[in-house]
């Protein structure tokens, strides 16, 4: 009886044993501190907003310049000999964190070239001098003196800042004489560009400038251009005869070159819209 009693509660402890191995076991082993490092090492950085930023572009600068007058005169007991005008340029330049040392650079290039030179203000003064000293009474009333006049404008200031400039000089005469020349520049580092600089086919440019001068003088009245345009045209863009406005690409002539002096500046607009693989893709609109 005891031996039947003993085996009975064997087979029970067996069924529990096997009812035990059989539960699925639900603990979760939380990671290792080294997995958790090496899971944050392998994670892609986030990029801020300082970083991912491109470089600014050409194209997204604009300038502006203004001019002042600064004014000398050489007189000597209420009597005029010498006037010069000069110009004194202020340019600011937008969308550049080098804006400022790009602006000073222009400004001092454009200084440089619209200040009249005192070498110029001695010369002028001494020829005006003995002009003055030959003159009757009735022309000294009429009597204004000797001059060099700067003037300028800016004809475009989105990419880059163009400005046509004008010196006006007087020595007597029944009128003056008047120069003009163009000046161009790198809004980024306030570099003055040559032709070479804007163009992508150089000899195309010149080819193509060429082409449309000589086309739109021809349209001009009869007996109005007097000079060699042929020559003028191939080779004006190897000169400072040029400058960019909204419109395109202006090449002009000086008086005398080209025309009668009463003509005034010839000049000639080679649009954008004929420009495309000739002129530097940054400068078209």
């Amino acid at each position: 009886m005891k031996k039947r009693i003993f085996t009975a509660i064997l087979a029970l402890c067996m069924v529990f044993a096997l009812a035990a191995c059989g539960e699925e076991t639900t603990e979760e082993t939380s990671p290792s501190p080294e997995a958790t490092e090496e899971a944050e090492n392998t994670a892609e950085p986030e990029t801020s907003p300082e970083t991912s930023a491109e470089p600014e572009a050409a194209g997204n600068l604009s300038a502006d310049v203004t001019f002042e007058t600064s004014v000398s005169t050489v007189e000597e007991e209420r009597v005029t000999y010498m006037t010069a005008e000069s110009l004194v340029p202020t340019v600011v330049i937008e969308g550049s964190e080098t804006g400022e040392e790009a602006a000073a650079a222009i400004e001092q290039t454009l200084t440089e070239r619209l200040t009249v030179a005192q070498e110029t203000i001695d010369e002028y003064a001494g020829m005006a001098r003995e002009q003055y000293a030959e003159l009757g009474d009735a022309t000294m009333e009429t009597w204004g003196g000797y001059s060099q006049i700067y003037s300028a404008e800016m004809t475009r200031g989105d990419g880059v800042l163009s400005v046509h400039c004008t010196v006006s000089s007087y020595t007597g005469g029944a009128h003056g004489n008047t120069e003009e020349f163009g000046l161009t520049f790198d809004l980024s580092t306030g570099e003055l560009l040559t032709v070479e600089d804007i163009a992508v086919d150089l000899e195309g440019l010149k080819s193509h400038v060429a082409e449309s001068v000589t086309a739109q003088a021809a349209e001009m009245d009869e007996g109005t251009i007097t000079g060699d345009i042929d020559s003028f045209a191939e080779g004006v863009l190897d000169t400072e005869q040029w400058y960019l406005n909204e419109e395109g690409l202006v090449v002009f002539a000086s008086p005398y070159e080209i025309a009668a002096y009463a003509v005034g500046t010839g000049s000639f607009t080679i649009p954008y819209s004929e420009l495309g693989g000739l002129l530097n893709s940054s400068l078209l609109p």
